[in-house]
């Protein structure tokens, strides 16, 4: 995980922020271009640096697509560090 956020560092100097450092993703059905779909994010795990979170995409109740996404909250040289309180929003916790 660190050479990634390293890399960010260098793509985006002096930017920190969260950044979404793995994703894990089940495509169960597809979808057509008219489809309507419904996009679900809930929290599943939070810790210090770092969360995930579970992302559905529906078409009325049937579900194609499923993802664990990890973000990790990063400083201006890619380093992980300590969610900060302006960050630390309630739609983060599980």
């Amino acid at each position: 995980m660190h050479a990634q956020l390293y890399f960010i560092s260098l793509v985006y100097k002096d930017i920190n922020g969260m950044f979404v450092v793995r994703i894990e993703i089940d495509y169960k059905k597809p979808a057509s271009t008219d489809d309507e779909l419904i996009i679900q994010t809930n929290p599943l795990k939070k810790g210090t640096v770092s969360g995930v979170m579970l992302q559905q995409i529906w078409r009325g109740a049937e579900l194609l697509t499923e993802a664990r996404v990890t973000w990790a909250f990063v400083d201006s040289k890619g380093v992980p560090v300590k969610l900060p309180p302006r960050w630390d929003l309630l739609g983060l916790k599980p």
